[in-house]
């Protein structure tokens, strides 16, 4: 075998090589949404329960609530305490409206998963407990709608991401050798 075929060959597969990784990628954020999803609602979860049984500052349930979590969840949950703490007098509405502006792109969620969150904001700190545990549920029942959603496009699309990734790849490596 020549050198210009074994280059030619090579050149191919790296070109399918990328394709797959291009697929892998948008199916990759497809998975990371939801999986974000799951993670704030988990924390919703975890705030209402603060949230009713423990006499903690909101600033400092949101910590609490953030714990488990990683990645940008964690980060926007901890912005969000941090904006309470700093002591700007912002309200909690602010705070969280703060949060989802500086690291919304973060949580690689669609615009229609922060438009609901910012639903969140006005709502946190300015009624009594129950009233708050009663918009955090409201919170994670849209979460859920969201997070449906996000399985069922991640279920349809994630393997046609990956075999479209890899059947262009094929293609372009055929016309061009």
């Amino acid at each position: 075998m020549s050198m210009a075929a074994v280059i030619r060959f090579t050149g191919a597969g790296l070109v399918i090589a990328s394709g797959v990784l291009c697929g892998s990628f948008a199916a990759g954020r497809l998975e990371k949404r939801l999986r974000v999803l799951e993670e704030l609602r988990a924390a919703l979860e975890r705030l209402i329960t603060l949230v009713e049984y423990q006499s903690a500052t909101l600033a400092a349930a949101l910590d609490e609530a953030a714990r488990p979590c990683s990645g940008a969840p964690r980060a926007f949950l901890e912005r969000v305490s941090q904006n309470l703490r700093s002591g700007d007098g912002d309200s909690a509405g602010k705070a969280w409206a703060s949060a989802l502006d500086s690291l919304g792109g973060l949580l690689l969620v669609d615009r229609a998963d922060i438009d609901a969150l910012r639903l969140l904001g006005p709502a946190l700190g300015v009624s009594d407990r129950k009233d708050q545990a009663r918009h955090l549920a409201a919170m994670i029942g849209k979460l859920g709608v969201h997070i449906g959603e996000a399985r069922d496009r991640s279920a349809k699309y994630a393997l046609l991401y990956r075999q479209m990734g890899l059947l262009c790849g094929a293609l372009v490596a055929l016309i061009l050798v």
